[in-house]
């Protein structure tokens, strides 16, 4: 009884200094955990890195302005729109599961920072070039080089294919 009551006093006390990263590991621990697949928990648990700089910092003290110097940032290191909007995308869920479990009470990310889309032309691999792909994976183990072949016939993106399942067959 002691416990159930110290409750609410205990999680009103962790909200107020909840990290971003406490609150990225929350939202990958306890909803992903739930409703996620392995490899979605993965990729997700990648995404963390991304945030290092703001790992440290409150939660509730992140503004707009923190996330706009967030994707000048990662567009001076190359990322493109769409990992941004991913990783936008991410940090959207986490804050609005601390939201929903009333660990904060706002999300700085709005629909205005999510970046635009430059559609590129796809390029196709020459028959030599996929000659030349195959020369160079026919010494790979049988499973990378099954795995290779299967993106080469089918187009898959990766994640696709890290998330196939037997069931999908």
């Amino acid at each position: 009884i002691e416990a159930q009551e110290a409750l609410p006093k205990v999680t009103k006390s962790f909200s107020k200094n909840l990290t971003v990263l406490e609150m990225m590991n929350i939202y990958i621990n306890e909803h992903c955990a739930c409703n996620c697949k392995e490899t979605t928990i993965e990729l997700y648990i990648g995404y963390k890195g991304n945030f290092k700089d703001l790992h440290y910092t409150q939660a509730k003290k992140i503004t707009g302005r923190d996330i706009n110097k967030l994707i000048i940032s990662w567009k001076k290191e190359g990322i493109k729109n769409k990992s941004i909007n991913n990783l936008l995308g991410f940090m959207t869920s986490c804050f609005n599961y601390a939201i929903e479990n009333k660990l904060l009470s706002t999300n700085p990310i709005t629909k205005k920072h999510r970046q635009s889309r430059k559609y590129e032309k796809i390029q196709y691999l020459t028959e030599d070039e996929i000659y030349l792909f195959k020369q160079l994976i026919k010494n790979y183990p049988l499973n990378k080089r099954l795995a290779l072949l299967l993106d080469l016939h089918t187009g898959l993106r990766i994640g696709e294919l890290l998330a196939l399942e037997w069931s999908d067959i």
